[in-house]
């Protein structure tokens, strides 16, 4: 969700399809590959530890003939046991 504030771990979920087939999600976090996933659900489980601040999540999906599609949310990430 984008703005949505995340205190700990946390799953960022992509959902992805094509008639010709999905080979690979790719999750990025403030422009780093942090991990690629070949089967769906696609899902990344991400433990935002010491990386406090506003943080770009991006997606990117590939068919099997290469062509892509993208999307990004920003998130805010507190220290657990803050409020906002």
């Amino acid at each position: 969700y984008d703005g949505q504030t995340i205190k700990g771990k946390t799953r960022i979920s992509a959902s992805a399809s094509d008639s010709s087939g999905i080979s690979v999600v790719k999750f990025y976090i403030d422009g780093r590959l942090v991990y690629s996933d070949s089967s769906s659900p696609y899902n990344y489980s991400w433990n935002p530890r010491n990386v406090l601040g506003l943080h770009v999540i991006f997606v990117e999906a590939f068919d099997v003939h290469g062509n892509n599609s993208d999307d990004s949310i920003n998130l805010q990430i507190v220290k657990k046991g803050n409020s906002i």
